[in-house]
């Protein structure tokens, strides 16, 4: 697992179960009870009714360095992966 990955956690955030999956919307039931309509095609793929989801809230300058420490904290552990395999030969 990736050490960062505690930081992406930290967004701001509610949660929610897909209710229902409509001709173009699905129907998102956050945790208080609320509903939001959200467009199918912004759905992550493979959505089914009764999954948990989060509707995530970010800036876009905070969105992109989050993205770039990801990457970089993903490169950092294929290379650190590749060197161990290296050494074992």
């Amino acid at each position: 697992m990736i050490k960062d990955a505690a930081e992406f956690e930290k967004d701001h955030y509610l949660s929610g179960r897909i209710e229902k999956l409509e001709d173009k919307q699905g129907v998102v039931v956050l945790t208080d009870g609320q509903k939001v309509f959200w467009p199918l095609n912004d759905l992550p793929p493979g959505c089914q009714l009764g999954d948990k989801v989060r509707l995530v809230l970010t800036t876009d300058g905070k969105e992109a360095e989050k993205r770039e420490q990801l990457a970089k904290t993903i490169l950092n552990q294929i290379l650190k992966s590749k060197e161990k395999d290296g050494n074992r030969k």
